[in-house]
Parts: C-alpha cells; sequence; structure tokens
C-alpha cells in the first residue's frame, strides 16, 4: 500500500535514537516509557516523519497508533 501523508514530528520530550542495525528506539522523557522498533517500522516512522509514501506497509495504521499512544504530532500541532 501507498499513502500520502502530511509529515509527523516527535511528541515534546520524545527521544529517538536510530540504531545501527535500522532500528528506532523511542524514549519518553517524562514517563521514561521506551517504544522499541524494527528495521521495517523504522523506515516507515522516518516516512511519517518526513512526508514521503512508502510501499507495502500500512502507514496509517502505523501513525494512528503513534498518535494514539503519544509519541508523534502532526507538524500542525
Amino acid at each position: 500500500m501507498i499513502w500520502d501523508t502530511q509529515p509527523l514530528r516527535f511528541a515534546p520530550g520524545v527521544v529517538a535514537t536510530w540504531l545501527p542495525f535500522g532500528g528506532l528506539v523511542l524514549v519518553a522523557a517524562d514517563t521514561l516509557a521506551i517504544a522499541e522498533f524494527g528495521e521495517s517500522d523504522a523506515v516507515a516512522i522516518q516516512a511519517l516523519l518526513l512526508g514521503r509514501k512508502v510501499a507495502s506497509h500500512n502507514l496509517r495504521a502505523v501513525a494512528d497508533r503513534l498518535i494514539a499512544e503519544g509519541w508523534l504530532l502532526s507538524i500542525t500541532q
């Protein structure tokens, strides 16, 4: 699936660490919550941050989940 999106951004207090093998770890500074992502999801998250298309990935589901969990915000928020 290819889906166009407006760029998103990390929520305030979220620190991202891009891992050398292609994964991603997010840490919420206020709660110390951690979210870990493999290479495929990390690529999708990078696409969401840049407002790009990614084939074969359900960006809407990833974006909806990360926004609902407080990791990402729309660029206008």
